[in-house]
């Protein structure tokens, strides 16, 4: 378990920010209205005053260590962070505020790190999950910045990535494939969380934290052991791509394919033009039929590299 980036906020209608203290930025909004920010060692705060609502973020694994490689593995660490920044809080105020536990969040970053044996490993595994839908989605995933796969929604956003991609080198990060699951608006964290307010005292929590991770990490974690298809994944995947008949002709391709001999019995029943148009039916979605067990490969086109 561990978080990352967190947003909170907390309602100061009769706050001034004032520029001598440190408030570096200005903007007139419509009807008079004006947003204020400032940015301090790692630690942003928006000031909206058409509303009052003071918003504070910061990454927590940034305060406690000094970067946000490690994770924040216990509820103590946790605990930890958020004290160290309430503290910082008060002190770039200077003013009485509401403990930062009891703010509400507005953004916060969920994520887990998997060490994995090299650079190359992680981006083996970013590329078979691009081929992956999570079950909850139903947007297929895509390629973001750095090699990253992301998967949109409407409540969240899912990604993995290379950390040491995303850190620009580091090498404290190199092998680390990070799987993350953000939610960025306070609306949408009552959805998932189905409560009324959510202040961080009681999103910081591992019960939280497997609700906004959902099946991202057990999708993770059966390619990192070799898990693979079985025949209802295959049958639905087929499904979304292609017609009954060719569905059946293609699972029925893939379990021949797996027993001794299928592959030379296959070359004998088909022609070698039928042969490889079924491959390629079955490779265009991102399927490889053995041998052994079916494979998710990397998604068509795509090419692993090592940085």
């Amino acid at each position: 378990m561990s978080y990352d980036t967190i947003t909170a906020y907390t309602m100061q209608d009769r706050f001034i920010p004032d520029p001598a203290s440190g408030w570096k930025g200005q903007a007139a909004l419509p009807g008079g209205k004006e947003k204020w920010w400032w940015n301090l060692e790692g630690l942003d705060f928006t000031w909206y005053s058409d509303s009052g609502m003071l918003l504070a973020q910061v990454s927590l694994p940034k305060r406690l260590y000094g970067q946000n490689i490690s994770e924040l593995r216990t509820g103590d660490e946790i605990k930890e962070a958020v004290n160290l920044v309430d503290v910082d809080i008060r002190q770039r105020l200077a003013r009485e505020i509401p403990s930062l536990w009891s703010w509400e969040v507005f953004r916060v970053d969920a994520c887990k790190n998997y060490p994995l044996d090299s650079e190359a490993k992680v981006l083996e595994i970013l590329n078979l999950l691009g081929g992956r839908r999570l079950p909850q989605g139903k947007q297929p995933p895509y390629r973001g910045q750095e090699l990253s796969v992301e998967w949109p929604g409407k409540t969240r956003r899912y990604k993995a990535y290379s950390k040491f991609l995303e850190t620009h080198h580091d090498p404290d990060a190199r092998g680390i494939l990070r799987a993350e699951a953000s939610v960025q608006h306070s609306y949408y964290l009552r959805r998932i969380l189905k409560a009324k307010k959510v202040p961080l005292s009681s999103v910081l929590t591992l019960e939280t934290w497997a609700a906004l991770m959902g099946s991202l990490p057990g999708v993770v974690e059966s390619l990192l052991e070799g898990v693979t298809m079985d025949d209802k994944e295959l049958l639905d995947l087929l499904q979304e791509h292609y017609g009954g008949e060719r569905v059946l002709k293609l699972i029925g391709f893939c379990q021949l394919y797996q027993r001794p001999g299928g592959e030379e019995l296959l070359r004998r029943i088909y022609s070698r033009q039928g042969y490889h148009k079924l491959k390629k039916l079955l490779k265009d979605v991102g399927i490889d039929p053995g041998p052994g067990k079916y494979r998710w490969p990397a998604p068509p086109g795509e090419v692993v590299t090592s940085a």
